[in-house]
């Protein structure tokens, strides 16, 4: 790069091939050029090399690095590359932001992820450092949070040393949560809610739990949801449900302004408490909890629920085979 010139970012694109036996994607790379420099493109060439990444590989998560020694990389992100790939895929494909080259800053350890507030109730971890000379901690900051806060599709923004190898396996790791466990399904990162089809599948899961039928969740009820789905002791099972009691009892605004109904009444969790407490963890950006009960209850990506064939042929009598799921996931 001949001096003075603009430095923009490398994109990663990830894509997913064959699925390991325990369903973790196996990743592979794809590095997209800087600019249109190589091809002679400039301007609208960009576009055209993304269009040709996108129209060869299946895209399932970027990875968009800039350099932490360079302040006018990151402004690049949000004046050219976010807004190409906005343009190229909406707000389908997540995106992590990767501030390389740490290990030229003269910094003590790096702090570890903090979370930090986007529009709508939703947070994603930013790892915070000492910045560079001319710009301050809390101004660095502010512009990554009104970055996240702009580009909804961004997921996380990890600061990293590709020299030292340092947070690079968590880059990688963030990047395979974001395609394990997608935000869009559920939440409305613009309303700042869950979505229809979220809290249908929720609602179906709170009658299937509901033994008694009587519209509440008792503590019994409750131990037996959360053994099924995360093998809880009893002693801790108390102590979740009493612990979630209170925090929901804090988060009465969150009550549905529509029907007004109760978060907790006579002791137990109506269904917008317990719709509530999936709205808490996905605010904390823990959207491991809700996939995992959705999946065990039957729910592919796509929020379908996914009915084995030996349901749909009674039994497994057929040409269906007894196995499979009837959704075509």
């Amino acid at each position: 790069t001949t001096p003075g010139a603009m430095a923009t970012p490398q994109a990663s694109v990830i894509k997913r091939t064959t699925s390991q036996q325990d369903g973790s994607p196996v990743t592979t790379t794809s590095n997209s050029p800087s600019d249109g420099s190589s091809s002679g493109e400039s301007g609208g060439g960009n576009h055209n090399v993304v269009k040709r990444v996108v129209n060869s590989i299946e895209v399932d998560v970027i990875i968009l690095v800039y350099d932490l020694d360079r302040i006018e990389t990151f402004y690049r992100l949000e004046n050219h590359w976010l807004p190409l790939i906005e343009r190229c895929f909406g707000e389908e494909i997540p995106v992590i932001l990767a501030g390389n080259k740490i290990d030229l800053r003269n910094t003590n350890t790096p702090n570890q992820s903090t979370p930090l507030p986007t529009t709508g109730n939703a947070s994603s971890p930013i790892n915070t450092t000492t910045s560079p000379p001319n710009i301050s901690p809390q101004t660095e900051r502010q512009a990554i949070v009104s970055l996240m806060q702009r580009f909804k599709f961004v997921r996380q923004c990890t600061k990293c040393s590709a020299k030292n190898l340092f947070h690079i396996s968590e880059i990688f790791t963030q990047a395979q949560q974001a395609v394990l466990f997608p935000i869009a399904p559920l939440y409305d990162l613009r309303k700042g809610g869950l979505t229809d089809d979220c809290k249908r599948a929720f609602e179906r899961i709170f009658r299937m739990i509901d033994l008694d039928g009587d519209g509440l969740l008792s503590t019994s009820e409750l131990k037996a949801f959360q053994n099924k789905c995360f093998r809880v002791w009893d002693s801790l099972l108390e102590e979740n449900i009493s612990g979630w009691k209170k925090i929901i009892s804090k988060n009465i605004s969150r009550t549905s302004s529509e029907s007004e109904q109760p978060l907790i009444q006579d002791g137990k969790f109506t269904v917008a408490g317990f719709l509530t407490i999936f709205d808490i963890f996905m605010s904390k950006d823990r959207w491991e909890v809700p996939w995992k009960i959705l999946r065990i209850f039957g729910y592919n990506d796509d929020l379908e629920l996914c009915i084995p064939n030996s349901v749909i042929d009674g039994g497994g009598s057929g040409g269906g085979g007894g196995s499979g799921c009837g959704c075509g996931c």
